[in-house]
């Protein structure tokens, strides 16, 4: 049981810092800065701030 208990943890805690590094790189190709973005998202949720960077688009209007 504590097994199971400790894998779901880890894939938990995989896709919570997945997260972290997928507003990153979506702050990256949106030519915007990454370090305040994921500022941003530790203030905010970074599900929050990967949907906000999708509806701006990137900063030269591509």
């Amino acid at each position: 049981m504590s097994i199971a208990m400790i894998v779901v943890l880890l894939i938990v805690l995989g896709v919570y810092v997945g997260m972290y590094v997928l507003v990153a790189v979506m702050a990256q190709i949106r030519n915007r800065n990454p370090v305040l973005w994921l500022l941003l998202s530790f203030i905010a949720t970074p599900f929050l701030i990967c949907i906000v960077l999708f509806a701006i688009g990137s900063e030269n209007g591509d």
